[in-house]
């Protein structure tokens, strides 16, 4: 049986409470916010994609002689 490597990416999406002066400074501390926001945020459906470019199959090398 052949081992690929398939890489993948997916949509989350949440919100956070940032205290801030301007919405523009909230947008930016969202960022930081969001890392530790992770047991609030959920998969959007359907938005889960293989990368072609960077999915292969990966060699065996313990078979290749040296």
């Amino acid at each position: 049986m052949k081992t690929f490597l398939i890489t993948y990416y997916y949509t989350r999406c949440g919100s956070v409470e940032v205290k801030a002066e301007s919405l523009e400074q909230a947008k930016d501390l969202a960022g930081e916010l969001s890392i530790a926001n992770l047991n609030n945020e959920f998969y959007v459906d359907d938005s889960f994609e293989v990368d072609d470019n960077f999915s292969h199959e990966v060699k065996d090398s313990s078979n290749e002689s040296v």
